[in-house]
């Protein structure tokens, strides 16, 4: 930690050697234009000097101003987590590893089905019912189809429609 405050400290005096030699750059300059410029640059360096001051002093101390380092809000501290946990929770539709033997059967019947119940249907007619089948909303398929929001509905209806002519029950 010492070297990363030394480091620092180096930085900091090479960043105030610039804002001097900005500042007299700027006092020789007659162009407004260039007047603005140099006014912009000469605010973002002190605004350099002054975070580099503030965490030389919070490395220095080992707290922020009020406040030690180790004392933080609930939400600043880190949790840690198994990377198992969290591939879990990435997909809500996921499921635990004791829950697949049981729901095997279930999926099985249900690609089943699936596959006999886009049969009457056509190609994007199948697409779109896919989508809306995995939980996506209507405004999210009309924008990975590229196709307005209505035109999704009524594909759907029509996916409907002929299901029903088809003798399925739509749960």
């Amino acid at each position: 930690m010492k070297e990363l405050i030394n480091e620092y400290i180096v930085t900091r005096k090479q960043t105030k050697k610039l804002y001097k030699d900005l500042l007299e750059r700027k006092d020789e300059m007659i162009d407004d234009e260039e007047i603005e410029k140099a006014v912009a640059d000469l605010a973002t360096v002190r605004q350099m000097i002054s975070s580099l001051t503030y965490s030389i002093e919070t490395m220095s101390l080992g707290r922020f101003r009020g406040r030690s380092l180790n004392r933080r809000a609930a939400y600043e501290r880190e949790i840690p987590v198994s990377n198992e946990i969290l591939a879990m929770n990435s997909d809500k539709r996921q499921q635990m590893p004791f829950e697949k033997e049981e729901n095997q059967d279930e999926e099985e019947v249900k690609e089943l089905l699936a596959k006999e119940i886009s049969k009457v249907l056509d190609a994007r007619e199948r697409e779109v019912f896919n989508l809306a089948a995995n939980e996506f909303s209507h405004r999210q398929i009309a924008e990975i189809m590229d196709i307005p929001k209505s035109t999704v509905q009524g594909i759907l209806q029509r996916c409907k429609s002929k299901i029903i002519a088809e003798g399925w029950v739509i749960v």
